[in-house]
């Protein structure tokens, strides 16, 4: 510091103090003021006149090698105090955030101020779990009991929500739903699938998946068409052999159904002979009391190699031990008039339609059991009915794909009508069996 001391005992002027011109004038404290700004530095002073260059009237420059830094001058994000009140960037820092998970949006608990972000910080402090990167405002909700979004609603209460699913009622259990009730949820509901294209919910044989049955009277496959393409049992032709005398359950059913039939009543030459040709879009074999010949055991074989459709209401194979196999069955036992049928689901074996009989019921006149033998071969076979107080044995089956019926049902008793509809039960059986395997409409 240079000496005041001096400086007065070398002066010329006045008590006061004087000028270079020896004028006098009032001492004052001078700043030296290095950079220039207008502010000294209050440890580099002198007392006296004008010094001239490089002094300033004013001293508290913290800085004065700077002239970014001087008292009064605003605050800037620089790191340095500016103004010189001992504190650098205050007030014009910004507030950065926390982002530890990375997903753009800061942790409202955890800030820094500062002028830049620093690392793995961000402006916002929208992220209401910052360690989950699947986490924040704005995120797609999902189906993962997580609030993902930040709206304090999760999964399925979120109506933002991206990947619940529609669900829809499926009463008949067909896979298909009712479309008219559809839910929305993240997870499926009991009763529920996903396909909601089912056009008759109260009944599993009709849905988009299924095939056109003629005699139902259901749209099954939901085209809104019933029986498309289906023939008419009219036009059927039937080739029936029986072994005893009388009128012939068939002949009821046959005239049931408008279709035209050829009956060979023991006659086996001419039955084999007929099977042969081919020209039967249903050959039938009504056998209640003796074995069949090698005849007809050769042409049903016959019959069905060549495609025809058979209903097989026989019971004891006898010695042709080439026809269970052909049939795709085994039996040996004598089977009589069956008691009440219904399906594997537990409904009714026959479908009511207006023009065919109820569904055939009927009693064990002689309390046999009236079922195929338990040794059946089930290699090719389908069950299509058992009995109401005996689902563990069939009564009916179909074998090669539907092209086969044998049912354990004994025309003996065809003159029976339990039900008192006009039509035995025998001819109800047939009538019923014949619109099932042809897939005919009555």
């Amino acid at each position: 510091m240079r000496s005041t001391l001096i400086l007065s005992l070398l002066s010329t002027g006045c008590d006061k103090g004087g000028d270079s011109s020896g004028e006098a004038c009032e001492s004052t404290t001078w700043f030296a003021d290095a950079d220039g700004d207008g502010f000294g530095s209050d440890s580099d002073t002198l007392d006296g006149c004008d010094p001239g260059a490089g002094y300033a009237e004013t001293g508290g420059d913290c800085d004065d090698t700077n002239e970014a830094v001087a008292p009064g001058l605003d605050e800037v994000c620089d790191g340095i105090d500016n103004n010189c009140d001992t504190f650098a960037d205050e007030g014009i820092g910004q507030t950065f955030y926390l982002d530890s998970d990375g997903d753009g949006q800061g942790d409202p608990g955890s800030s820094v101020e500062d002028c830049e972000p620093p690392a793995d910080h961000v402006a916002n402090d929208t992220d209401c779990d910052d360690a989950d990167a699947t986490v924040f405002e704005g995120a797609p909700e999902l189906c993962d009991g997580i609030d993902n979004d930040c709206d304090k609603a999760v999964d399925i209460a979120d109506p933002d929500v991206v990947d619940a699913e529609d669900w829809y009622v499926d009463v008949d259990g067909d896979g298909y739903g009712d479309p008219g009730t559809e839910v929305t949820a993240c997870d499926q509901p009991s009763g529920y699938v996903a396909d909601g294209s089912d056009c008759d919910d109260a009944h599993a044989e009709a849905n988009p998946g299924a095939v056109e049955i003629c005699y139902d009277g259901f749209d099954n496959n939901c085209d809104k068409v019933d029986g498309e393409g289906c023939v008419s049992c009219g036009d059927l032709e039937l080739l029936a052999w029986g072994d005893w005398g009388g009128t012939y359950p068939i002949e009821d059913a046959a005239t049931e159904l408008g279709a035209n039939l050829t009956l060979y009543s023991k006659d086996d030459s001419g039955f084999a002979k007929d099977a042969g040709a081919g020209w039967a879009d249903v050959v039938i074999v009504d056998s209640a009391l003796d074995y069949v010949s090698a005849t007809v055991s050769g042409a049903v074989e016959d019959a069905v190699a060549g495609g025809s459709l058979l209903l097989f209401d026989y019971w004891a194979f006898g010695f042709d031990k080439t026809l269970p196999d052909t049939l795709g069955v085994s039996s040996s036992d004598t089977f009589y008039t069956p008691k009440s049928m219904y399906g594997v689901d537990g409904s009714p074996v026959w479908f009511g339609m207006e023009t065919l009989p109820e569904p055939m019921t009927g009693t064990d006149v002689y309390n046999a059991d009236g079922q195929i033998n338990t040794g059946l071969d089930t290699k090719t076979s389908q069950v299509l009915a058992t009995f109401d107080d005996d689902a563990s044995t069939p009564a009916i089956v179909s074998t090669f794909d539907g092209q086969v019926i044998v049912n354990g049902y004994s025309p003996i008793n065809f003159q029976n009508d339990i039900d008192k509809d006009g039509l035995s039960e025998a001819a109800e059986l047939y009538a019923n069996e014949l619109v099932w395997i042809a897939n005919c409409a009555p």
